[in-house]
């Protein structure tokens, strides 16, 4: 039981207390949360696409985990409708 609880916690994000008493988590907002990984929000068009942008100074670059990871400078997502 321990085992499982931790392997569940360790799969939590970290989340910003600041950041969600000012933009609480159930309103809707189109502005981007902190976040701890190596890539940030960028630019975006609601509904359409999402570009996330690597954080050049990401604290767990030098990990041995991460070696051969987070090669792009950019991401971009592109979001398509069926409307069939």
């Amino acid at each position: 039981q321990s085992a499982r609880t931790i392997l569940n916690v360790v799969g939590f994000p970290i989340l910003s207390k600041a950041f969600f008493t000012a933009n609480p988590f159930d309103s809707s907002q189109l502005n981007p949360p902190l976040g701890s990984s190596a890539y940030k929000v960028g630019r975006w068009s609601a509904g359409a696409w999402i570009e996330y942008e690597r954080v050049a100074d990401y604290w767990g670059n030098d990990l041995p985990v991460n070696r051969g990871q987070n090669n792009f400078g950019r991401i971009r997502i592109e979001f398509y409708q069926d409307r069939t």
